[in-house]
Formats: C-alpha cells, structure tokens, sequence
C-alpha cells in the first residue's frame, strides 16, 4: 500500500485503466469462448437433430398415407371403389412405403440420442412383419 501512496497521480490513473484494459480482455475472451461453443451447439441442432426430426415426421407422414391407402384399398375389396382408383391405390402404397423407409433409414443415419436409438431399435424389431403384413393386404 506504501507503493501506491507514493506514486504519482499518473502512474496510478495509468495503473488503473491497464487493469480496466485487462478486465475487459478477460471478459470479452470469455465472450468468444461462448460464442464459439454456442455456434457449435447450434450448428449440431441443424445438421443433426433437426435433419432427424424431419426424417422422423417424413417417416410418419408417409406410414400414415399408407396406413389410409390400405383402409381404401380393403374399402375397394367391397366393391366401393372403381378398377382405376384401385390401381392408383396399389401405385401409392408402393411409393408411400417406398419413401417411409427411405426416410426412416436416413433417420437412422443420423446421429441419435440413447432413447431415440432404444426407440429405434425396438422399431426395427416389428418393421419386417409390418412390411410384410401390409404386402400380404396390397397383394
């Protein structure tokens, strides 16, 4: 403390802005450093997480058109539907399933939580014999 009651004005106020100066490069250092981890983060969101989200939703979407497809085409077994929409029905059957697995090995492709995976995997185990039952109903 005797130091510093000894210097001159000066030499203190000088003393005093390098320690500013150098608050303020630690803060804005630190300021980078997030900055950097947050473009990361959010650059995994949109090359990861969002691309499985989509694939999921395109997975859905699709099974469900199948899904609707398969109800119209058992409504056309009654005699309900003419020979023409039923051969556009078979046609989008075969391509909505077409595009749900597509999308859905995509999906798999990504990146994927621990939960999604389980998920998945539990998914994987029933796909075969609801590909094969929905074949069985279109043929």
């Amino acid at each position: 403390m005797n130091i510093l009651s000894r210097s001159k004005f000066s030499t203190k106020l000088l003393t005093a802005f390098v320690f500013c100066a150098l608050i303020t490069l630690l803060a804005g250092a630190g300021s980078i450093l997030s900055i950097n981890r947050l473009s990361t983060a959010l650059a995994l969101t949109f090359s990861d997480n969002l691309v499985s989200v989509g694939k999921i939703g395109e997975t859905l979407s699709s099974l469900t058109a199948h899904n609707r497809g398969m109800y119209r085409l058992l409504d056309g077994q009654r005699g309900v539907l003419p020979d023409s929409e039923n051969h556009r029905l078979h046609e989008a059957l075969v391509t909505d399933l077409n595009t749900a697995k597509n999308a859905y090995a995509s999906y798999r492709a990504t990146p994927l939580q621990d939960d999604e995976r389980a998920a998945g995997d539990k998914l994987d185990l029933v796909w075969p014999t609801y590909i094969s039952t929905s074949q069985k109903i279109v043929d």
